[in-house]
């Protein structure tokens, strides 16, 4: 894919992160001065809480940052491809039934549109994670990502929480015979090709059993874990 990888993508970021830095640090600026006008005005110090403050100063510092860099390596990714990012997320907002976060998918989706997976293949992706997040005691948005790192990477291994059991040995050399191939000749792209068609395939088998294996606690605080993560941003 010309040569374009996820990490290139994030090694653009750098001035992007300087000037985050700066304006944290002028923040912090503004902060101490408007402590101080506190302290003044109501006689009360804010020392025994200035620690409490750097923790969640330096926690929202780092969720910022994660946030850019994965916005900025989607956006860079989408754009390369040629790829409707905007389109892509608004179908994943639809089957994830809004309970997805998407500044906490847009790494993961990189990465696999890197191994050439297609946006209509994520959104189904999405649609998976959102009727399994219960079975593994996760967020839509953490399976999603399990899910499509596993896929990406060939490790099936991951998808057993999510009850997706393959034999990726079995599951590869399928795939070569129905492209006239052999395993050996399969790239990386092929290979995440065959984990995906297996792993939907296998979905579809279960989905008369298992129905929509979606908990109705996991829903709510999957909607409660992303109402904090838009309430912090």
């Amino acid at each position: 894919m010309a040569g374009v990888s996820v990490g290139q993508l994030q090694a653009t970021l750098e001035l992007e992160t300087r000037e985050f830095k700066r304006g944290t640090a002028e923040a912090g600026v503004a902060l101490k001065a408007l402590q101080r006008t506190f302290e003044v005005f109501t006689g009360i110090s804010l020392a025994n809480i200035a620690g409490s403050l750097l923790r969640i100063g330096q926690e929202a510092y780092r969720a910022g940052l994660q946030a850019m860099i994965a916005e900025r390596a989607f956006e860079g990714m989408t754009r390369t491809l040629n790829v409707n990012g905007q389109a892509m997320l608004a179908q994943m907002r639809r089957v994830s039934r809004g309970l997805a976060d998407e500044s906490d998918i847009m790494l993961a989706s990189a990465r696999a549109l890197q191994q050439s997976l297609r946006p209509d293949q994520l959104v189904a992706v999405m649609d998976l994670a959102t009727q399994r997040a219960g079975l593994a005691g996760k967020t839509v948005s953490q399976a999603y990502n399990d899910i499509a790192d596993a896929i990406a990477q060939g490790n099936v291994r991951a998808l057993k929480q999510f009850q997706i059991v393959l034999d990726v040995d079995r599951v590869f050399k399928e795939h070569a015979a129905r492209l006239g191939t052999v395993v050996e000749a399969l790239t990386d792209v092929g290979r995440a090709q065959a984990v995906l068609e297996a792993t939907m395939q296998r979905a579809a088998e279960q989905a008369p059993v298992m129905g929509a294996a979606i908990d109705d606690a996991t829903v709510r605080i999957a909607r409660n874990q992303k109402r904090l993560n838009d309430f912090q941003v």
